[in-house]
């Protein structure tokens, strides 16, 4: 033999190539069409060798990566390499078998050909270990076609194999999917991986983690926590998964066992444990959940195909023995081996079947221990044997798994009844399974009678899914059962109390029709349907149904003794009849024989209002009702419903009963009792139209409440309450007597009475001579019944005037002026609280008033006479000046006699005593005063100037001319002309030598010299002042500036150089110039006591105190210049030195801060203006009052105008005794006068409060009040402030 040559070389390639056929080429065969099975199981094919691969090697885990496109599918795992001998079988389709290799996952089967089912050509990127160092290959396997070209792809893939000297690191599968059914494989693979993939990552620890990328769809799967419960033996493991970005949770309780079996060890002659898992998956809300289309039974991987083997929990054993597909456990046969003796494959399995069920146990115990829920899925494939065919001991499998399967769970609270789980023997079951139309509807039933103690309508549905039958420990219960159980209740109250129905009537209503629906026969054997009495009887040729017969009718029928609710159904059953009915007619007829003549039964029937009826007769009976349930009120009780009462049941009463009505009403003679406006009302309106000889019985009440016949009275068209007292109280006539009481409605009478109508009346009163004995008592009444009149009022305008404006007097329109009236008597009178009313404007009501006004106007007059001022009668009837002259000027429309009309000093005149201020002249004097045309002529006011002129020199003309609020009322004007020659003359007469010294002359003087001639020019003051004019030069010498003033000024100059008298013209040394020139202290004063205080007149600092030439006091001169009073103490304070100290400080703080308070003064006067307008903005910036008014705030641009505390005001003095004015929101009144003081707070400072001041806090009465507002450091950064409430009387007004 050739030692080059081997003969058997060529013959060993052919047996090789005829055993390669018939290892691949009838499994290939079946791949080309492959079952929906072979292509789930295809991935988990390529997850086994990722998994085995690291078998028996020092790697612990690992990583796997699927890439799915529209036609390649790659599987990538990081693996151990290949060895030549792995790679070998894996191209060959050789193993060298796996049978006692314990870490491995399959032992028999197709392996790795099932991928095909993707490709039959695949492509294999790897590692492999040659002479110890590791290297890169890649082989392509071609498996495609029949016996010839399946060798010719084996010598292809023989040829494709290539090594590198670089690793890969990966081992990489890829498919490359070339027909319709190579990709529907693929989805079905990818869709079997994902429902189980976490699964196997639970079972198969050594896988580390999975990434899934189907088509950019990326799916990954990672361990979270696994947390081992030591009390119950059990882990729970929590997977996060990423699908496509949308991350969630899978999570699985479950138990080990991982023991050492020596059944095992003897089978595979090496040391072997047996290992389970047992395990149960949660949703994320704790519940049990579990997927249907998974398989319940994993050797490591899923047993794809084993999905009809249901049980209630997921078994994993990778020492499972399935059978050669994968698809199913061997349980049949002999649990040993009849040849070896050694345990045998179904022995295997139900060994591991027997064990899982203590498995189970501890888990159900941590379920129900945990609060999760879905338990019912705990039964799951425990109803019933599994429909599997091959392999299968049916009898075994009940006796030895089930039953003791049902043991275990019969023992925990696994039912949910709606608030707890309770045990399957605790609770009552339904059984409604396919034997009933409405399956929900049985279970409703069964769980009303049995008192809920059922699971929920749900949990029912998927207990029947699980739920075994014929087991004596479970009460099973059908509509049977349930009938029985209502007939023991016997009626309705006590099916109530005993099943808990809220509405008992509808329930049964809907029972009876399901039962005559599904099983008619259990109407006849047991008594279950409701008499009108509540009452549970059987189903007899008797009982009727009643519906048609109105309830009212059965409840008459039953008052006068007819039997009628024993034998008829309950009218609460509504889906329910028995086939037979009484009609109403029929019972109408049963209430008719009793009514024949008057007796109680016609009460009884009249107690039935026949609704059903027209209205008019419905309002007829419910009439009729009501009066007699007031007549015969021992006789009638409440109004029933008389719906379904025929009229004819009715005819014949009515006229028997309205005339016992009126004979009755007619014998109580007057409204009272019973008898109230209400109910006559009632009667009327029913007699009205029911029973016309109604007119002919005194029922009708007049305005007095006695009763009348209807001719004897008329209709009341509005006439005030007001209007009829007045003429009873002071006229003494009652016209209420034929006047029909106003509150009756339904009859109208035949005549009418209007206000107007009693015109004559009025006029015949008002015009009574007042005199003789009773003549008092005749004015009283008078004036009496004129104050009834006045609050008579008629209704405002709205289309002829400002309705908002109550003081709008209108010559057109009397109606409104008594309106206006009216309101002025309210505001003069102001405790006025008597009511008033509105009646319709309407033409022919003047003569309400015509003769009672008169003495309205002399009551107005009289009040304000009597007040004397305008600030007296604002104070009186607490409203500004403003407001008083508003109603002044109203109430003269009315009148102007008496003393009303006020002058221009506020008090009040007789028109005929004032003038108007000014005339209308041709030629113009005055500009700066106010002008006013009237035809070609202005009208020439009298100046403030020469009016304030006028009183310095005794003649105050503002007394005689009338206010300047008011028209040109007077007959009589005081022209500029006529005061400028009063003026003069009183010049004249006034200028001799005793007057040079008197001030108010003086004063005189110089506002007309120096001050008002400057205003006009010489000629007017030469027309208007001749005597003045002439002699103006000699008053100022002789008056303004007199001999010794002059001779002080000629002191002055010869003492001091110009430069020295300049600096005395300045504002600081003002009061020094001032002292000197009124002679009150000599030049050889001031320099005699300068030389002895060793100080300057021009010094800034120094004090100075100077006797005046008289002797009897002295002048303070500080470095302010302020003026004071020597006072000189009497003997026993000066030797009193704490006293003396005391009024000693005391009056140097008036000296120092006294002039604050004189307004003489233009800067004391800005103090006092600034003071006001500090508490102005504080008390309205409070928000806490009604109305804030501060009195001297004007808008006329003739104002004067305050700046302070960076704000701008418009002030005019009105001469008002209180500066602030104050509304609360209650209507109380509070008047403030306000003192300032540059002064700061902690001083003794003086204020004046004048004689004004003093009456008009006397005159302010409680709840008004008037307070004093004090003012401190003014013109500081934070003045600060105080109120002081003021009294007249402290006993009076505690």
């Amino acid at each position: 033999m050739n030692s080059s040559s081997n003969p058997f070389d060529s013959e060993r390639k052919k047996i090789f190539g005829k055993i390669y056929l018939a290892n691949v080429r009838n499994r290939l065969r079946e791949l080309k069409n492959p079952n929906d099975i072979d292509c789930q199981r295809s991935c988990w094919e390529l997850v086994q060798n990722a998994k085995d691969s690291i078998a028996g090697t020092d790697r612990k885990s690992v990583d796997i990566k699927i890439h799915v496109d529209e036609n390649t599918f790659i599987f990538k795992h990081n693996g151990s390499p290949f060895v030549i001998s792995t790679l070998t079988a894996l191209i060959y389709k050789y193993s060298e078998g796996k049978t006692n290799d314990g870490e491995s996952t399959g032992r028999f089967g197709t392996g790795f050909l099932t991928t095909h089912c993707l490709s039959f050509n695949v492509k294999i990127t790897s590692d492999i270990i040659t002479d110890g160092k590791v290297k890169g290959f890649e082989v392509t396997m071609f498996r495609d076609g029949e016996d010839d070209e399946l060798l010719e792809g084996l010598q292809r893939t023989e040829d494709s194999y290539k090594e590198y000297e670089s690793c890969n690191g990966w081992t990489s599968y890829e498919f490359k999917m070339t027909t319709k059914r190579n990709k529907e494989a693929c989805r079905l693979a990818i869709e079997n991986f994902k429902d189980n993939i976490a699964k196997v990552m639970l079972f198969c620890p050594e896988i580390n983690s999975i990434e899934l990328d189907d088509n950019g769809k990326v799916l990954s799967i990672n361990r979270l926590d696994t947390i081992y419960n030591r009390n119950y033996s059990c882990y729970k493991s929590i997977f996060e998964v990423n699908d496509n970005n949308q991350s969630g949770k899978k999570t699985f309780i479950y138990n080990n066992v991982d023991e050492h079996n020596e059944l095992l060890t003897k089978k595979f002659k090496k040391s072997r444990n047996l290992r389970i898992n047992c395990a149960i998956e949660l949703d994320e809300n704790n519940n049990i959940v579990v997927d249907e289309s998974s398989p319940c039974l994993f050797c490591s991987l899923p047993l794809v195909g084993s999905e009809s083997h249901i049980l209630p929990c997921i078994i994993n054993s990778p020492d499972f023995e399935p059978d050669a597909e994968r698809q199913a456990l061997l349980l049949d046969g002999s649990e040993t081996d009849d040849k070896t003796g050694k345990i045998s494959d179904p022995g295997v399995n139900k060994m591991i079947l027997e064990r899982v069920q203590d498995m189970y146990e501890k888990l159900l115990k941590y379920i129900c221990d945990s609060g999760i829920k879905n338990r019912y899925l705990l039964a799951r494939g425990l109803q019933s044997i599994p429909s599997v065919t091959r392999f299968f001991n049916r009898k075994w499998y009940s006796d030895n798994f089930i039953k003791p399967m049902r043991d275990i769970l019969i023992k925990y609270p696994v039912v949910w009844n709606g608030i707890r789980y309770i045990e399957l023997t605790n609770v009552y079951f339904p059984i409604t399974n396919n034997i009933y139309s409405n399956r929900k509807e049985a279970y409703g039933y069964i769980s009303k009678i049995y008192n809920n103690v059922v699971p929920t309508y749900e949990e029912s549905i998927n207990f029947n899914k699980y739920i075994w039958l014929g087991d004596e420990r479970i009460s099973y219960v059908d509509i049977e059962e349930s009938v029985k159980r209502v007939e023991s209740f016997k009626n309705m109250t006590s099916l109530k109390i005993n099943c808990n129905i809220q509405n008992e009537w509808e329930w049964i209503d809907d029972f009876l029709s399901y039962i005559k629906s599904n099983c008619p026969t259990y109407l006849e054997q047991y008594k279950i349907i409701p008499n009108m009495n509540g009452e549970y009887v059987k189903l007899t040729n008797e009982l009727s149904g009643t519906f048609k017969v109105p309830d009212n009718i059965i409840e008459c029928l039953e008052e006068i003794g007819v039997s009628w609710k024993v034998i008829h159904l309950h009218k609460k059953l509504i889906k329910y009849s028995t086939g037979s009915e009484h009609s109403q007619d029929y019972a109408i007829s049963k209430i008719q024989n009793r009514c024949r003549e008057w007796s109680e039964n016609i009460l009884k029937v009249l107690h039935y209002i026949p609704y059903s009826e027209e209205k008019e007769f419905i309002e007829k009976y419910s009439l009729i009702f009501d009066i007699c349930s007031v007549i015969f009120k021992n006789d009638m009780k409440t109004k029933k419903d008389g719906t379904g009462f025929p009229k004819y049941l009715y005819e014949g009463i009515d006229n028997i009963v309205f005339k016992k009505i009126c004979t009755e009403i007619k014998k109580n003679s007057k409204v009272g009792g019973i008898y109230t406006i209400e109910f006559i009302n009632k009667v009327l309106g029913c007699l009205s139209i029911y029973y016309s000889s109604y007119t002919e019985y005194e029922i009708i009440p007049n305005q007095n409440n006695k009763f009348c016949k209807y001719y004897d009275l008329s209709k009341d068209n509005n006439i005030p309450d007001l209007f009829k007292e007045c003429l009873v109280k002071c006229l003494d006539k009652d016209i209420k007597n034929n006047l029909m009481h106003k509150d009756i409605t339904p009859i109208k009478p035949f005549y009418e009475k209007n206000i107007y109508n009693y015109e004559y009346t009025l006029k015949e009163f008002f015009e009574k001579p007042e005199k003789g004995y009773d003549r008092y008592s005749l004015i009283e009444r008078k004036k009496k019944a004129a104050c009834y009149l006045i609050r008579i009022i008629p209704k405002v305008n709205v289309n002829n005037r400002d309705i908002n404006d109550d003081y709008n007097y209108n010559f057109m329109d009397f109606q409104n002026n008594q309106r206006v009236l009216f309101n002025l008597y309210k505001k003069i009178f102001k405790n006025f609280s008597l009511n008033s009313c509105e009646i319709e404007r309407n033409d022919k009501n003047e003569g309400i008033w015509k003769y009672s006004n008169k003495y309205i106007y002399k009551e107005i007059k009289e009040i304000i006479e009597s007040k004397n001022t305008i600030s007296k009668l604002s104070t009186y009837i607490g409203e500004s000046e403003k407001e008083t002259l508003k109603y002044l000027k109203c109430f003269i429309n009315f009148t102007n006699e008496g003393k009303i009309i006020p002058n221009q000093n506020n008090e009040f005149c007789k028109i005929s005593d004032l003038c108007n201020d000014g005339s209308f002249e041709k030629d113009e004097t005055d500009k700066t005063d106010y002008y006013f045309n009237k035809t070609k002529k202005k009208l020439v006011t009298i100046p403030n100037k020469l009016k304030e002129i006028s009183k310095l020199l005794g003649y105050d003309v503002k007394e005689n001319l009338i206010h300047g609020e008011f028209e040109r009322l007077c007959l009589r004007d005081i022209s500029y002309q006529e005061i400028c020659t009063k003026i003069d003359n009183m010049m004249k007469e006034e200028y001799v030598p005793e007057n040079y010294f008197n001030q108010n002359f003086k004063n005189a003087c110089r506002y007309l010299i120096e001050d008002y001639f400057d205003t006009i020019d010489e000629k007017c003051i030469e027309q208007y002042f001749p005597n003045t004019y002439k002699n103006k030069d000699n008053i100022v010498l002789s008056v303004l500036f007199n001999k010794e003033t002059r001779k002080q000024l000629t002191n002055l100059k010869s003492q001091y150089s110009e430069e020295e008298l300049k600096k005395l013209n300045s504002p600081e040394k003002a009061e020094i110039v001032k002292i000197v020139l009124e002679n009150e202290i000599t030049i050889e004063q001031i320099n005699k006591t300068m030389s002895e205080s060793k100080s300057s007149l021009f010094s800034n600092s120094s004090t100075f105190t100077f006797s005046n030439t008289n002797g009897n006091g002295s002048y303070l001169i500080n470095s302010t210049f302020e003026r004071c009073v020597n006072i000189k103490f009497s003997s026993s304070i000066i030797n009193d030195k704490e006293l003396n100290s005391f009024y000693t400080d005391t009056f140097k703080n008036v000296m120092k801060y006294g002039d604050d308070f004189d307004f003489g003064n233009p800067i004391n006067k800005r103090t006092g203006n600034c003071g006001e307008a500090y508490i102005y903005e504080l008390l309205l910036n409070s928000n806490k009052f009604k109305k804030v008014e501060w009195k001297m705030l004007s808008k006329s641009v003739y104002s004067e105008v305050l700046e302070y505390r960076g704000k701008r005001y418009n002030i005019v003095n009105d001469g008002s005794h209180y500066d602030i004015y104050v509304e609360t929101f209650d209507g109380k009144k509070i008047y403030i006068e306000v003192k300032s003081t540059t002064g700061s707070f902690g001083n003794k400072i003086p204020f004046y409060i004048s004689k004004y001041q003093i009456d008009m806090m006397r005159e302010t009465r409680s709840p008004d009040q008037y307070i004093l507002a004090l003012v401190f450091d003014v013109m500081g950064r934070e003045p600060k402030h105080f109120f002081m409430k003021l009294i007249d009387d402290l006993i009076e007004n505690h």
